[in-house]
Order: structure tokens, then C-alpha cells, then sequence
């Protein structure tokens, strides 16, 4: 499900721009985070995790939504809304990492701009964002985040809101892996019976 990647040589840049690195570079090396992602069996793009990414869009009024998983080596997304524009991807990465490593999983900021961390690869159009941990076999592997280009001050009812989103995203992924692993064993068990 590797899509849209980032490689490890520009996640470190990536790091080591915004000054974060310790703590993110050590969650996203964790074993426990990359036997989690390494166990994933999912489709590119699932229309059920596209329908709540759209949800998530429609409540932030934010033009770009998406699901993004990562560790160490890479970045990916399963599911978008807006524009497909390459060089957002290092703010995607920096918004699930900062996602991932918060005390409860959700990071938020009135404007990308001026907001350590994300102050150095935020794009002209980049104003308020906010990023929820997707969580898988119990550990903390993406974030369902959403980015819009005006500043706005993060809302309560709305972070909650994106929790929720996120927790049932990260619920359907796991239904979407379980469904994948029952076709494949059902796939082998038939070759066996054969």
C-alpha cells in the first residue's frame, strides 16, 4: 500500500529541518510501531475510508483531508481529499508525526506558519491544521489530518469531532485488514482443499 512515499533519507531531512527529532525519529523507529504497520494487508484506496476522510472534510471545511501512515522508512496515505500537491507531503508527514507522539493523540494549530515545527516546511497556503492518531494493533501508526489554507483558532467540539473520525477510521482499517487476511486464508484453503 505504499503510494505517495516519503523515503527515509527525506523524513531525516525532514527532521532534522523542524528540530523534532528525538522523540518523533524514536516512536516511528519503535518495533512495536513497525511490526504494526508491517502486518497492514489493505487495498490503495477503500471507498469506506474515502467516505469518512470526505466527512472529516466537510466538518472542518478543509480542502484537504487524508489518512496518513507512517514509520521510519516511509510515509503513505489510503485515502484524500483536495488537491494532490507533492509539496505538501512534507507537511502531512510532520502532522502525523506530531499527531503520533501527543500525549492524546491529537495535534492542532490555528496556523502551520508560525507554529514550531511546522513553521519551516508549511507552503504559502497552509493556514490552520489538525492531525488525530490512528491507532492498529494497538499502537499509535498515522493520522487522519486535515489542512486548511486560512488561520483559524482549533475548536473544541471540532478536535473532538476529528478524534472520533480518526477512531472509527482506525476501527475500519482494522476491518478492511481482518477482510484482507479472511480472503487470503480462504484463498489458501481452497488451494489446500484442491
Amino acid at each position: 500500500i505504499r503510494g505517495r512515499g516519503m523515503a527515509l533519507a527525506q523524513l531525516e531531512e525532514l527532521l532534522a529541518i523542524t528540530g523534532l527529532p528525538a522523540e518523533i525519529a524514536q516512536l516511528l523507529a519503535d518495533p512495536e510501531h513497525r511490526a504494526a504497520l508491517g502486518k497492514f494487508r489493505l487495498p490503495r484506496r477503500d471507498p469506506d475510508i474515502d467516505k469518512l476522510v470526505d466527512l472529516a472534510s466537510t466538518v472542518f471545511a478543509a480542502p484537504v483531508t487524508l489518512v496518513s501512515l507512517a514509520d521510519m522508512e516511509s510515509r503513505w496515505e489510503t485515502s484524500r481529499t483536495g488537491a494532490d500537491d507533492p509539496t505538501d507531503m512534507r507537511v502531512h508527514a510532520m502532522l502525523t508525526a506530531l499527531a503520533v507522539v501527543a500525549p492524546d493523540g491529537v495535534f492542532a494549530s490555528a496556523d502551520a506558519r508560525t507554529e514550531p515545527g511546522l513553521a519551516a516546511v508549511a507552503m504559502a497556503g497552509t493556514g490552520f491544521c489538525a492531525a488525530a492518531a490512528l491507532t492498529f494493533d494497538g499502537a499509535r501508526v498515522g493520522a487522519l489530518c486535515v489542512v486548511a489554507p486560512e488561520p483559524r483558532p482549533p475548536d473544541a467540539f471540532r478536535l473532538d469531532r476529528l478524534s472520533n473520525f480518526a477512531a472509527l477510521t482506525s476501527s475500519l482499517l482494522a476491518l478492511k485488514d481482518s477482510e484482507q487476511r479472511g480472503s487470503v486464508t480462504a484463498l489458501a484453503l481452497t488451494r489446500v482443499e484442491k
